[in-house]
Formats: structure tokens, sequence, C-alpha cells
């Protein structure tokens, strides 16, 4: 089984990178999305 973790640790500390939604929004957002959703607008 595969197993990813999605860490932003680099990203923040070389760039100043912050996430302006949080992970449960952008699953939401990704998923409205692919459903065409946020598309179809």
């Amino acid at each position: 089984m595969t197993y990813y973790v999605a860490d932003i640790g680099l990203a923040r500390d070389l760039l100043g990178y912050q996430p302006q939604v949080s992970l449960d929004e952008g699953i939401r957002r990704a998923v409205a999305w692919s459903r065409g959703e946020e598309r179809a607008g």
C-alpha cells in the first residue's frame, strides 16, 4: 500500500509559503471542480 504525507515545511521555510485554505476545504473544492460544479459557471 502506498502512503503519502504532505509536508510543506521546506516550502514554508524557504519561500514563506502558507496555505490559504485548509486541507478539508481544498479537498472539497477539488471534488466540486472534478464534478464540474466549479467549471460550469
